[in-house]
């Protein structure tokens, strides 16, 4: 059966074709987290924010670092980061637990919405003194909390800032203009690399998470990520507009939208 849709979906009237394939890439990223990033940051020892997905914890383990914060919109992400912080480690299981995907835009940007303000507050929360940070998950460590957490709401936000500089600099021919001077077609051409950079590791991380779970034919959803990069950003400057406005406001995922159910 096909999911419910709403004014707020960016589906082609058919229901079958869509602008952006908004539940597949979603399935593209939980597939990316947890098939790839989370199990190896797992097996290098390092920080990682947790899924909310699917979590076992000792309790004795979770009283000891405090508990949940009751103030963290994204709490499981603070959590990870603090259970390396405190010298606890954390493995991934090969099990799967299935979530339902967001089908209408507006729930899925108050979600990612929500995320994103977590992620925001979980830096600040452990930047409070980033020598002892450092001390306790070292140098290593350091990066990736700031990749996983600053990281994703900068890249998030200013995705679109970054893709118009780069066409500008393609329409201006500053990569190919010799009375450019040198350092300013090095920097342009960095500028432009680290962008496609961006958009081939995360291709090649999807289509390396889809093919475990052997669903790796399909091209025209890694091909559509530079559009949900987009749609990222909005969430992006909502996630800045509340942090300023209302830091703890919990943005509710409403579930049961989709009227697929998926049968064992």
């Amino acid at each position: 059966m096909h999911p419910r849709r709403s004014r707020f979906d960016l589906r082609w009237p058919c229901g079958t074709c869509a602008i952006i394939p908004l539940t597949r890439q979603f399935a593209v990223e939980y597939a990316t987290l947890f098939r790839v990033i989370l199990p190896a940051l797992a097996a290098l020892k390092l920080p990682l924010p947790l899924g909310g997905t699917s979590n076992h914890f000792k309790a004795d383990a979770l009283r000891a670092i405090g508990g949940w914060d009751p103030y963290n919109v994204t709490e499981d992400a603070d959590l990870g980061i603090r259970f390396a912080r405190f010298g606890y480690g954390v493995a991934t299981l090969p099990s799967i637990t299935y979530e339902e995907a967001n089908t209408q835009m507006r729930n899925w940007v108050h979600q990612r919405s929500r995320w994103l303000k977590g992620f925001l507050q979980t830096w600040l929360v452990h930047m409070r003194h980033p020598f002892l940070l450092v001390q306790e998950v070292g140098l290593l460590g350091f990066m990736v909390v700031q990749a996983a957490t600053l990281g994703v709401v900068i890249a998030a936000t200013f995705h679109p800032v970054f893709l118009g500089l780069a066409l500008y600099q393609l329409y201006q021919g500053s990569l190919t203009n010799f009375h450019t001077s040198i350092p300013n077609m090095i920097l342009n051409g960095l500028f432009l690399a680290n962008l496609l950079l961006g958009f081939a590791v995360a291709t090649i991380s999807g289509v390396m998470a889809m093919k475990r779970k052997r669903r790796q034919n399909q091209f025209w959803v890694h091909a559509s990520l530079p559009i949900y990069w987009l749609l990222m950003s909005i969430a992006g400057w909502k996630a800045l507009w509340e942090f300023v406005w209302d830091p703890f406001h919990w943005n509710k995922t409403q579930h049961g939208i989709s009227k697929f159910n998926r049968r064992q």
